[in-house]
């Protein structure tokens, strides 16, 4: 198979900066205690949806499915 890479292209890439120099997460200050915040997880399908909502802390409040059909959707 023949390198399509430039050398060029290479020294570049040996420049990049690792990924541990990359900006931290900023995290809004203000809901960092606010119990109204909620963590929702999907996982759709065609004929369903399946769902999860955890509250600031991790524990779940909700779970379930969402069954589709044409009359639902």
């Amino acid at each position: 198979m023949r390198n399509l890479w430039s050398s060029e292209h290479a020294a570049a890439l040996s420049k990049a900066s690792p990924a541990s120099e990359q900006p931290a997460l900023v995290i809004n200050p203000a809901t960092v205690n606010d119990p109204s915040v909620r963590h929702v997880g999907l996982d759709v399908h065609k004929k369903q949806i399946t769902y999860c909502i955890l509250d600031l802390y991790g524990a779940t409040i909700r779970e379930g499915e969402i069954m589709l059909t044409r009359e639902q959707v």
